[in-house]
């Protein structure tokens, strides 16, 4: 009796703790195993995201490049290797352009000096229409006659015609008297590159689409150094972006696209996303998760753009994490 006192003395403050330990161990190593497996997920998550993000950002950068390296360039050269270019000719090779790429609209800006105004007008008016002659928006946004500045680059050539994109101009307009031209296009004759535009809003719509216009020098083909006028091509974004991801996808939920234009000491402009509201079909919400983004920059015509990839809500609601769940239960 002596000895099972003495036994029971010494073992009752003890007789749980070997039960406890095992639990202890084994919800650490639960919780351990839950934790490494969900960084597993996690990563396994993001790699997913980056590949989806490049895979669908590539097309988009391949047709700023095309549209770069290519297709205005080609245009450009176009023009450098004939003696005159008619209007049908221009309209002929701007259609095989616009087989390429949506979302473009050619035109050609002569440069015309006041000396050579008048015989300038009177051909174009033999080309184009009886009508044809320079001209400019007012304070008002009326069309008003083009006054005589040092030099004049009239749009001659628009394909495909019609609006362009929305934009007020056609045959006769004098793009020299935009600011951002005047003051883009001297630089750009002289070191011979292209160059574009800062985009340009239509109205205060919410809705309504940017625009951006890039241009390329032309030179006469006997003498590099003299310029004989711009070649112009106007991007609209939304369009454009929509018709690059088309070509290779069926449209994709999972991933939000976006192309901005990154400026220094100002906030991004956007210029289209696959969730912008117009046009449709493309009506999505906004990303929710605005800290997972994937940004690859478009360096081109002067100017730095990006396409910034986020996931939406639908990649996250097929990115369930259960694995962590099965090895909480399990353990």
């Amino acid at each position: 009796g002596y000895k099972n006192r003495n036994c029971e003395k010494f073992t009752r403050p003890w007789r749980h703790l070997e039960g406890g330990l095992i639990m202890v161990t084994g919800t650490l190593l639960t919780l351990g195993g839950v934790w490494v497996t969900h960084l597993y997920e996690a990563r396994h998550q993001h790699v997913n995201f980056l590949a989806m993000a490049h895979l669908k950002a590539s097309p988009v950068v391949e047709a700023f490049q095309n549209t770069r390296n290519f297709e205005i360039e080609s245009l450009g050269l176009f023009f450098e290797s004939s003696e005159e270019v008619k209007a049908d000719e221009f309209r002929s090779y701007t259609s095989y352009l616009n087989r390429a790429s949506k979302g473009l609209v050619w035109g050609w800006l002569p440069l015309v000096t006041p000396e050579s105004r008048q015989d300038f007008v009177h051909h174009a008016r033999q080309e184009v229409g009886a009508d044809f002659d320079l001209w400019e928006h007012d304070a008002g946004g009326q069309p008003i006659p083009a006054p005589e500045r040092p030099r004049h680059f009239p749009l001659l050539y628009l394909e495909p015609t019609g609006p362009a994109g929305g934009l007020d101009i056609g045959p006769g307009f004098d793009l020299a008297s935009l600011d951002f031209f005047s003051r883009a296009f001297p630089a750009a004759a002289e070191k011979k590159l292209p160059f574009a535009s800062d985009p340009i809003f239509l109205g205060h719509a919410v809705e309504a689409p940017p625009l951006v216009l890039i241009f390329r020098p032309v030179y006469t083909s006997n003498n590099q150094r003299h310029l004989d006028g711009f070649v112009m091509g106007l991007l609209e974004p939304q369009k454009f972006i929509q018709s690059a991801l088309n070509t290779y996808f069926t449209p994709n939920p999972l991933i939000h696209m976006e192309l901005v234009e990154l400026q220094e000491d100002a906030p991004p402009v956007r210029l289209a996303a696959t969730f912008a509201t117009n046009p449709p079909p493309l009506k999505r919400p906004p990303p929710v998760d605005q800290s997972k983004r994937w940004i690859l920059p478009i360096l081109t015509f002067g100017r730095t753009y990006a396409v910034v990839a986020t996931p939406s809500p639908e990649f996250f609601h097929q990115q369930i994490f259960y694995a962590g769940w099965l090895v909480l239960l399990g353990g």
